[in-house]
């Protein structure tokens, strides 16, 4: 799905995710979505990311686990 949010606001765009979401936990399987900017309640409604910038995957994971990974990264550079 490519941003199905497109020309709706952030109501109607979180109503559909969470459809989305409840379908794919019951069918136990798997939606690949294409979001940019999602609203915070809307994000907080994926399990997974894949997370890409100019073209190149920069993080795939656990929701979560997002911050932790850029923070780790943002410690390393600080290092050096």
């Amino acid at each position: 799905m490519d941003e199905v949010s497109t020309g709706l606001d952030s109501s109607t765009t979180y109503h559909i995710v969470k459809s989305i979401e409840n379908f794919v936990h019951l069918m136990e399987g798997m939606i690949l979505m294409a979001l940019l900017q999602p609203p915070l309640e809307t994000f907080e409604l994926f399990d997974d990311l894949i997370l890409s910038s100019e073209g190149h995957m920069v993080y795939q994971g656990p929701r979560g686990r997002v911050l932790d990974f850029f923070e780790y990264f943002e410690n390393i550079a600080k290092k050096i």
